[in-house]
């Protein structure tokens, strides 16, 4: 994550504010990530990424469907993906 060229952490809900609180810390030590909690602009952003991307989505579920669908959009465009996931 470190040598991403653009990092993005997709949650909606409860798992937004866990995103937020990575984007903090990942801040602090001079990472530049972006938290998306709306779900219209997961799909537009998923689209955008690359292999040098990395996108990492947190879901307590696993299965909230704009968290897993914007990994999966990302993961085919080449971009690394991480999933964190309560189950």
């Amino acid at each position: 994550m470190y040598h991403a060229k653009y990092i993005d952490i997709f949650g909606i809900g409860g798992s937004a504010a866990v995103g937020r609180c990575a984007q903090h810390n990942f801040r602090k030590i001079g990472i530049r990530v972006n938290v998306c909690s709306d779900i219209n602009q997961h799909y537009l952003l998923a689209e955008r990424f690359g292999p040098e991307d990395v996108v990492l989505g947190i879901s307590l579920s696993g299965e909230t469907e704009a968290v897993c669908d914007a990994l999966e959009r990302a993961g085919s465009k080449g971009a690394t993906t991480i999933s964190i996931s309560g189950n």
